[in-house]
């Protein structure tokens, strides 16, 4: 009997993959000098997570590097919430972008987030999966994330550094122009907090 069990689940699983549909890939779908389609990359300047209108999307540099996005175009900052705040690719692992929170609450007042946003096309159920975040120098303290609908928090966690962390939950029935926010900031210091990250947006079919 535990045989023919096990046997049912292996040849469900296929099934059971093929139910949702990838619609967003945050590294794949990233592109130097314009955003991709439905995304947008910015960071909380004005004030709190969970307020998209404290929200303000990062630029380009006018020259120099491509694939890189800060707060005004320039690392560091000349705004001095933003610090070495970024986006940019990763050579080293393609499947996951690169990226830096703005400055801690001590410098900023409150956190500075780096933030992911898609806006979903069609309505549905929808879920952030086969996400990754991972803090790569030990001398940080770890970083901070958010998941967001709109104004509305999803989920949240810490990724302590030197480990990977993965990032993954659902987000519920959206309707068509709703906006995924996957936000992440420093803890206590902003201190060497450059981290890899990579996530899916899946859609139940």
């Amino acid at each position: 009997m535990k045989k023919i069990l096990i046997a049912a689940l292996f040849l469900l699983s296929p099934i059971l993959s093929h139910a949702q549909q990838v619609v967003a890939d945050l590294a794949a779908d990233f592109q130097a000098g314009a955003f991709p389609s439905g995304w947008e990359y910015s960071w909380n300047e004005e004030g709190v997570l969970g307020d998209d209108s404290n929200y303000k999307a990062l630029v380009p540099p006018a020259s120099g590097e491509r694939g890189l996005w800060t707060a005004d175009g320039v690392i560091p900052s000349g705004q001095k919430e933003a610090g070495y705040l970024q986006v940019r690719t990763n050579r080293d692992d393609p499947a996951k972008l690169m990226a830096h929170p703005g400055r801690a609450a001590n410098i900023a007042g409150q956190p500075k987030y780096v933030i992911f946003s898609f806006s979903v096309q069609e309505p549905g159920s929808y879920r952030v999966a086969n996400g990754e975040i991972l803090v790569k120098n030990d001398a940080s303290d770890g970083v901070d994330y958010a998941v967001y609908v709109g104004n509305t928090l999803k989920f949240s966690g810490e990724a302590a550094p030197a480990k990977e962390k993965k990032l993954s939950g659902d987000l519920g029935t959206l309707a068509a122009g709703d906006k995924i926010y996957v936000c992440v900031g420093p803890n206590a210091s902003d201190t060497s907090d450059q981290f890899t990250i990579g996530y899916q947006i899946v859609k139940d079919k």
